[in-house]
């Protein structure tokens, strides 16, 4: 495919030498060599993010060797489990607040506090896929439990199944469904720990909820026939996940992250919000919806704010080195910058109704 730029003679050379200096950077701060003092390193992070955001290749489409209809389901689970997802406790428990909920918080409703964003995004999330008392949900990378719990408390009669591969995330899960007075303390609940990209299960379900799997999603047509088959017939999906609305080169071609593939998500990717309504084979998408970045941004924000509020604590635990604390540290300043940019109209959340596409199953 035909390259289309919107970026006039020069700026190619600028980009890479931008693509040079983001390395240099990254490996400087991580090797704890030449640490840049935080407020220098927000400034320089938000300016290199706009630089991308502005001379970075551009394209109408997403080239055929990074669209979302080749290769496997996913890659790298088992690395993205024991780099990232199985990290010890400790370290999430003492960022993600209250709810253990680790996907963007919805601020747009006004809320003050990151527990309230978050249980707004968690209404919003039920609204949107039309979960009624009484179906049976499905919740697919289910994380730390916090949508199911919050669809056991506000609806008694459903039914969770919920799907995760982390250890960490499972073991957590299972001591709050031995906690009496919790809601996963419930014959209602089950939790199932398996990889999505080889699960088979033994029933349909009303409502698939899967939120923040498709960052880690390689083959996104694959993805969308597999949850097909788990979808009652008159049932609905809801996919919720990090997504961009300009193709810039960096950004969607994985070959150049040169940070969260090596360090944080190995295997995973954004996604064009366009995307994936070239899928529609067996789920059609009925709406969809972008949510501005700048709702990441405030969580992510209240995130740095917590770790380094608790660092004292996370230092306690013998698998956590300043390597690891300088590594995260990087981590949600550069996400804080990538949501924030072009204020938080390029990279957000974007969220898909589906249904069933043509005859029932």
């Amino acid at each position: 495919m035909e390259r289309e730029f919107e970026q006039i003679g020069g700026e190619h050379q600028a980009t890479g030498k931008m693509m040079r200096a983001y390395a240099w950077l990254i490996e400087q701060q991580l090797a704890g060599s030449s640490i840049i003092p935080r407020p220098a390193l927000d400034a320089l992070m938000k300016l290199m993010v706009e630089l991308h955001y502005r001379f970075s290749p551009t394209y109408s489409e997403l080239p055929c060797e990074w669209s979302g209809d080749s290769g496997p389901i996913a890659e790298q689970s088992e690395d993205l489990m024991r780099v990232h997802y199985d990290k010890p406790l400790i370290v999430f428990e003492n960022f993600l607040g209250p709810t253990m909920k680790y996907t963007m918080a919805l601020y747009e409703r006004g809320a003050r506090t990151l527990e309230q964003a978050q249980e707004d995004m968690l209404d919003d999330l039920c609204t949107k896929v039309g979960l009624q008392n009484g179906e049976e949900v499905l919740d697919i990378a289910c994380g730390f439990g916090s949508l199911s719990t919050y669809i056991m408390r506000h609806y008694p009669k459903c039914k969770v199944t919920a799907l995760n591969l982390s250890k960490v995330q499972v073991d957590y899960i299972a001591s709050k469904q031995n906690e009496p007075g919790h809601p996963l303390h419930a014959d209602r609940f089950r939790i199932i720990q398996e990889d999505f990209a080889t699960a088979k299960l033994d029933r349909q379900f009303d409502r698939i909820m899967v939120i923040g799997l498709f960052e880690h999603i390689r083959n996104l047509k694959l993805a969308l026939e597999k949850i097909s088959r788990f979808l009652k017939p008159a049932g609905s999906v809801l996919l919720h996940y990090i997504a961009y609305n300009r193709i810039i080169e960096p950004m969607a071609n994985p070959t150049q992250d040169l940070f969260f593939g090596k360090y944080i998500f190995p295997g995973g990717r954004f996604w064009y919000f366009r995307e994936l309504f070239r899928y529609q084979d067996h789920l059609r998408i009925e709406n969809s919806w972008f949510l501005n970045g700048n709702n990441y941004k405030r969580t992510l924000e209240v995130w740095l704010e917590n770790f380094w509020h608790n660092i004292d604590k996370i230092r306690t635990h013998p698998d956590i080195d300043e390597r690891f604390i300088r590594t995260w540290d990087l981590y949600l300043r550069f996400c804080i910058a990538i949501f924030g940019g072009m204020g938080g109209r390029n990279v957000g959340n974007g969220q898909y109704l589906l249904r069933h596409a043509g005859p029932a199953h």
